[in-house]
C-alpha cells in the first residue's frame, strides 16, 4: 500500500475521503463517500449526488463495461480474484421517485480480491 492510502479492492481511502473505483486518474468514473450522500464524479464533469434519504436499502455491485451488460455478480478466478477490467456498477432503487439508479466507476490497475469486492 501506498503512504496514506487504504484499499480494500475497489474501496479505497484517498487524502481523507472514502472513494470507490480508480480516483487518483482524472480520466476516470468513481464514486465519493460524502456525508450528503454518494456522488459520481465522472471526466468532464462536475458529476452528480445521489442524497442519501433517496437511496433505498439493497445496493448491489456488478462488473462490466455496461450497466445493462452486468446481469451477473463477475467472474473470479481460482486464486479468489476478481476477473476482467471493465469496471464496475453500484445498483440501487432510488425513492421519490422510484426508480432503478446506477453509479459507473473504473478498476485500478491492480487486481482486486474476491473477499474485498463482497466486503463492498
Amino acid at each position: 500500500m501506498e503512504a496514506g492510502r487504504t484499499q480494500l479492492g475497489p474501496l479505497e481511502l484517498v487524502g481523507g475521503r472514502w472513494t470507490i473505483g480508480e480516483a487518483t486518474r482524472p480520466d476516470t468514473h468513481w464514486v465519493e463517500i460524502r456525508q450528503d450522500g454518494l456522488h459520481q464524479h465522472e471526466p468532464e464533469s462536475e458529476g452528480r449526488l445521489v442524497p442519501w434519504p433517496r437511496i433505498m436499502a439493497g445496493i448491489w455491485l456488478t462488473w462490466g463495461k455496461h450497466s445493462w451488460t452486468t446481469n451477473s455478480r463477475g467472474t473470479y478466478t481460482f486464486k479468489g480474484m476478481v476477473a476482467g477490467r471493465d469496471g464496475g456498477w453500484l445498483h440501487m432503487t432510488l425513492r421519490h421517485p422510484y426508480e432503478d439508479h446506477q453509479l459507473r466507476f473504473d478498476q485500478h490497475a491492480r487486481p482486486y480480491r474476491a473477499v474485498d469486492a463482497l466486503r463492498l
